[in-house]
């Protein structure tokens, strides 16, 4: 009987990873759904327990795709939303006309307040400020020169004292739009830094993973957990992207 068991767990074992999936022994009592890295969306959930309206940053809203997570998510919060886009920037209109508790800003975010071209690519959700490199896909379809603020400026104008979760999606610009953020940082106004990380050559000037890391770091905040691993298709055997969140400790 033990050696059937045994057999019947391999076979399951084997059909999960085929497919992707890791299978292993439920447990109430372990709680391992509640386990601490397994789910980003869930983690968030539980670090933002206690605040009753939580405000949160969506940086790089794109078509409002993170609006609608985080609206269900966290059903309290404010949101403000920001995509340079003029093309995913009507979408993102379109895509959450209604919601409520939601701001959109047209606008890019970074360091400094200026203009830079925005390079628009066929596939929406790669278009950068930075020039695509070897291991990006899709075609530049046009350069829009956009505006950009600061998180400390636009805080300061918007009059917002705190924000409990910054999202960054800015397809290798998550760098510049910290470095625009240190007045929030050293006020302790920034909770949670959920940004996406990528380990291959996306975009020049793509700061690398230790980079960013050791800026949140020195900036008073720890690193939770790594999800939603992509591995490279080029080069073989090499990561690819993940997302990363950071709590103020």
């Amino acid at each position: 009987m033990t050696q059937a068991i045994r057999a019947a767990k391999r076979f399951v074992r084997r059909a999960g990873h085929a497919v992707g999936l890791e299978v292993s022994r439920y447990r109430p009592d372990d709680q391992v759904i509640t386990r601490v890295g397994v789910s980003a969306l869930r983690d968030m959930r539980e670090l933002l327990t206690d605040v009753s309206t939580p405000i949160v940053f969506d940086v790089g809203a794109n078509v409002g795709q993170s609006v609608t997570v985080f609206k269900e998510l966290l059903p309290g919060s404010i949101l403000h939303s920001f995509e340079p886009g003029p093309r995913a920037f009507a979408q993102l209109e379109a895509n959450t006309r209604g919601v409520e508790n939601l701001r959109l800003v047209n606008t890019a975010v970074g360091s400094i307040s200026g203009t830079r071209p925005l390079l628009e690519n066929d596939q929406s959700d790669m278009s950068s400020l930075l020039r695509p490199a070897a291991a990006a896909w899709g075609s530049i379809v046009g350069e829009t020169e956009v505006a950009i603020t600061t998180l400390d400026e636009y805080c300061r104008s918007a009059d917002v004292r705190r924000i409990d979760l910054l999202k960054i999606d800015t397809q290798g610009y998550e760098l510049e739009v910290l470095r625009g953020a240190t007045g929030l940082m050293a006020a302790g106004q920034i909770g949670l830094v959920y940004l996406e990380v990528t380990f291959v050559d996306m975009y020049e000037g793509l700061p690398p993973f230790d980079v960013l890391y050791r800026f949140l770091v020195d900036h008073r905040f720890r690193l939770v957990a790594l999800y939603n691993y992509s591995g490279a298709t080029e080069p073989r055997f090499a990561a690819g992207w993940c997302d990363a969140l950071f709590v103020r400790g």
